[in-house]
């Protein structure tokens, strides 16, 4: 497997496990596990999703293409954003470029919130171990 599957075009998503959701009637639903050729179809369909939006943001000064950001997304099953991102990390942060944290911040939530719904995603994979109703997104500006 590549090291990355969106290193060239800026964003990298990584699917983490979550436990399935209680159905209305307290029961819980028969959830299927996503392996790991689901997972990373399911990356590739958000990042062709979203990447458009990525492309639209703009480089705040030097050395910002160095900045990425890891967030934690939740999406609804309508792909649409269940909460706001929340920001849970950063790396690549120096003394030369620190000062563009926030822009890079705005930027990741940007292209979430202006990409979303996502379309496309297997509803049978939403709520079971490694599927797509939480995940870990890296944002990096590209280039």
């Amino acid at each position: 497997m590549r090291r990355s599957l969106a290193a060239s075009i800026g964003l990298i998503l990584g699917l983490m496990p979550t436990a399935p959701v209680a159905a209305q009637d307290g029961t819980m639903p028969p959830a299927r596990p996503a392996d790991a050729a689901q997972q990373i179809q399911i990356a590739r369909s958000i990042l062709h999703q979203v990447q458009p939006c990525a492309n639209r943001q703009v480089n705040p000064g030097p050395g910002a293409n160095r900045i990425w950001v890891q967030m934690k997304l939740h999406l609804a099953r309508d792909g649409s954003l269940a909460e706001i991102p929340q920001i849970v990390g950063h790396g690549g942060v120096d003394g030369d470029n620190e000062r563009y944290v926030g822009q890079i911040d705005a930027a990741a939530m940007a292209s979430f919130e202006h990409c979303t719904p996502l379309h496309g995603l297997p509803a049978e994979l939403y709520d079971g171990p490694g599927g797509w109703s939480h995940i870990m997104m890296r944002y990096k500006l590209p280039g």
